[in-house]
């Protein structure tokens, strides 16, 4: 299957729309939205990005990576690799990397779709190279250190705990599971007998497999399309098309 610009320009709204609130509080006058501009690089990854002019500069990695394309002997891994997100990585710490955030006043995180796995990151305009520099880091060269994982775990114990009390979100997985057969049915947290069960190895297998240049987007708002550029290419990325996407048979009922 051949990346479109669909992930990117789907984050764009997520992203504008966050923005476009703040100028309804008094700013109007000063937002000057520019058109946006996307483009390709020659090794598949695409790039999105929209000038605001806001002081608040929002960046997100994204590949088609969600549990939609979990193995089936490895269901809930996506879930896994999304509580890791802040651990340490080949080339940080995670103290080095929440204390370099922290000092720009940045954020930094982790979230997914069915289909997408989405790292973010949200800084001040004038940090955003600093900012960019670590969320490549944590978006591509994930360590998956053993002795780090129980944080990871411990996190997912959390989430599945919070499911049990969230009856929106339990009842959108549910029909997930009763409306598809293969692909989208497989839900957002991982089974509770698989939490602490993938190993190191297995994670680093899917995002060799899943995070690679071909099957990814960067986009960003109040971000210029050259700096987008640069993080790509300082990305830590194999150049590699986009795997296949399993398919998922809407069934109805």
């Amino acid at each position: 299957m051949k990346p479109s610009g669909r992930p990117a320009l789907a984050a764009f709204k997520r992203l504008y729309s966050a923005q476009a609130k703040a100028a309804t509080r008094g700013e109007k006058k000063n937002f000057l939205l520019e058109e946006a501009k996307l483009s390709k690089l020659s090794n598949g990854v695409i790039l999105a990005s929209m000038e605001s002019h806001f002081p608040v500069a929002q960046v997100a990695v994204i590949y088609n990576a969600g549990p939609r394309y979990e193995p089936g002997n490895q269901l809930g891994i996506t879930h896994c690799i999304r509580n890791a997100f802040s651990l340490s990585n080949k080339s940080s710490t995670a103290f080095g990397v929440a204390r370099n955030i922290q000092q720009i006043g940045g954020n930094i995180g982790c979230t997914s779709t069915r289909e997408q796995m989405i790292y973010t990151l949200e800084c001040l305009r004038d940090d955003v190279d600093t900012g960019m520099k670590f969320l490549g880091d944590v978006a591509s060269r994930q360590a998956f250190m053993p002795w780090e994982l129980d944080a990871a775990k411990q996190r997912m114990k959390f989430d599945y705990s919070v499911l049990h009390d969230n009856l929106p979100a339990r009842l959108m997985e549910s029909l997930h599971e009763a409306a598809f057969r293969g692909g989208l049915e497989k839900s957002l947290y991982c089974p509770e007998n698989k939490i602490g069960w993938h190993t190191p190895d297995m994670l680093q297998e899917f995002a060799s497999k899943y995070f690679t240049s071909g099957n990814m987007a960067i986009v960003g708002l109040g971000v210029s399309h050259e700096q987008l550029n640069v993080c790509a290419r300082e990305m830590a990325i194999q150049s590699q098309s986009a795997p296949s996407t399993p398919k998922s048979h809407f069934i109805g009922g």
